[in-house]
């Protein structure tokens, strides 16, 4: 994003994290949390991936993470622990590194992508289940072997995958294509992954679940509160919205089967929204500054209840 927005990211610092299975950036607080320091405040720490991390909205603390700082002052220590990139997966070996203290509130913010598991983090779906307890499709190590998509190749060898990708998608011709295909692809038409959120019988979506259970249990076990939202799609925002009925088929599932509640903040984002559309560009849909102000408010008033 440094290169296509003009503005100045938050001084991130990159740490390894036991078991997670690569490095990590992450802000000054987020350090503190990870490396066991202890606060007199009570912390409030946001989990999550990009969506949560905030990008552009970072820099000036409008991330809804730095919003709810802002509105509960400085009795409250609230952490950004948005990891780009990020799943579930990774939010496991996360929680189990963090310093979490009796009675902190720790909101795990889902997003229809970390169904997206083979791609990402089919290494750790090998070993992780060996540390935790959560489901391991019994062919994922045939899969993971005929995987090779971190083997650069073509321009990306020669060259290096930073060099080429800033001026691939710096080019006006690039440009003028992701525009024209984002906006093509732009809507609330039910994709694959959508579809995926729904089908409980999927190898991806048990690894998916089983994930979301591992991680309230080490929260709990550390004297922490669970709370699951998820952050919806802000790409076109509708009360006919289809993508609304998968996300709500899966909460009533996760309450009815695993007596796990995950609060739905799509209403809220329905009433309180000052357009249908609160994405940055056509070639950027992660939220603006505005959805994180309304993903804010809905945290305080409807998760931590401390309106």
């Amino acid at each position: 994003y440094e290169h296509y927005y003009n503005y100045t990211r938050p001084k991130l610092r990159k740490i390894d994290i036991p078991n997670y299975g690569s490095s990590i950036f992450i802000d000054r607080e987020g350090i503190q949390v990870i490396e066991g320091q202890k606060v007199d405040k009570k912390n409030i720490l946001l989990v999550g991936d990009s969506f949560t991390a905030g990008n552009v909205c970072t820099a000036k603390s409008e991330d809804f993470p730095g919003q709810i700082q802002k509105k509960l002052g400085e009795q409250y220590n609230v952490v950004n622990l948005g990891v780009s990139g990020a799943n579930t997966l990774g939010y496991v070996g996360l929680l189990r590194q963090a310093s979490i203290n009796e009675n902190d509130d720790i909101v795990i913010v889902l997003y229809i992508n970390d169904t997206n598991f083979f791609k990402k983090s089919c290494k750790r779906i090998i070993r992780e289940p060996m540390l935790y307890d959560f489901y391991r499709p019994e062919d994922i190590s045939e899969v993971c072997m005929n995987m090779n998509y971190n083997e650069p190749s073509g321009l990306y060898k020669i060259y290096g995958y930073r060099t080429v990708r800033y001026f691939v998608f710096r080019s006006a011709l690039m440009q003028i294509f992701r525009e024209a295909f984002q906006n093509y692809k732009s809507g609330s038409s039910i994709d694959e992954q959508y579809r995926l959120l729904n089908d409980y019988d999927n190898a991806l979506n048990k690894v998916f679940i089983s994930t979301i259970i591992a991680i309230r249990k080490i929260i709990e076990d550390k004297g922490g509160n669970a709370h699951f939202i998820y952050y919806p799609d802000v790409n076109s925002i509708s009360i006919n919205d289809p993508r609304h009925l998968m996300w709500k088929n899966f909460i009533s599932r996760m309450r009815e089967q695993e007596g796990i509640q995950i609060s739905d903040p799509y209403p809220h984002f329905i009433k309180n929204s000052t357009s249908s559309s609160l994405i940055w560009s056509t070639i950027d849909h992660h939220p603006n500054c505005e959805a994180h102000s309304i993903m804010a408010d809905y945290v305080i008033s409807n998760i931590l209840k401390l309106d």
